[in-house]
């Protein structure tokens, strides 16, 4: 009986995810379904959304986009990459699904922990948080971009006292010399 050559199946080795991405990033909504979760991203609302659905068999993705869009895919390549490699990705933390109140430094490093190693630019969401500490605050701002130098942190949507926190935040990093 002559030896069967075939390799084994194996998922998700060698697969970037580049595909997946940058097709998410070109149309207006983005759907995929497998094993029982769904990953949308919309692209008209900024937004995406994980959900959990019956399970079935096989992936499903859909697409939808605008016939008269102007989102090009050399735009969306130009967003994203950098010298031709797939390196700026920029995940929006929206902290209001986490809670409402954000306090100590643990709980920006949990917030951050695992960005360092995938994304250039991270949006922190303030949509519904009603208060943020000075420890938090300095941990987000100053201590993780320092120690994350080509990393950038960047903060949406904030009411009046947040933004007075984060902005307090932001001169201590402009004049780390100051004692506080």
């Amino acid at each position: 009986m002559p030896e069967s050559r075939e390799q084994p199946q194996v998922h998700g080795i060698g697969h970037t995810g580049e595909g997946i991405f940058f097709t998410s990033k070109a149309v207006d909504i983005f759907r995929l379904t497998s094993s029982g979760v769904r990953w949308t991203v919309d692209n008209l609302r900024h937004d995406m959304a994980l959900g959990v659905v019956p399970t079935s068999e096989g992936t499903s993705v859909v697409c939808q986009i605008d016939p008269q869009t102007d989102r090009s895919l050399a735009g969306i390549f130009h967003e994203f990459s950098r010298d031709h490699a797939f390196v700026k990705t920029r995940p929006v933390v929206k902290l209001f699904e986490i809670g409402t109140t954000f306090v100590s430094r643990s709980e920006a490093r949990r917030l951050l922990d695992g960005l360092e190693a995938d994304f250039d630019t991270v949006e922190v969401d303030f949509a519904g948080v009603t208060d943020v500490g000075q420890g938090f605050v300095d941990e987000l701002l100053r201590v993780w971009p320092a120690a994350h130098p080509d990393k950038t942190v960047t903060t949406t949507n904030m009411n009046p006292a947040v933004q007075f926190m984060i902005e307090r935040g932001l001169s201590r990093v402009q004049r780390p010399d100051q004692k506080g």
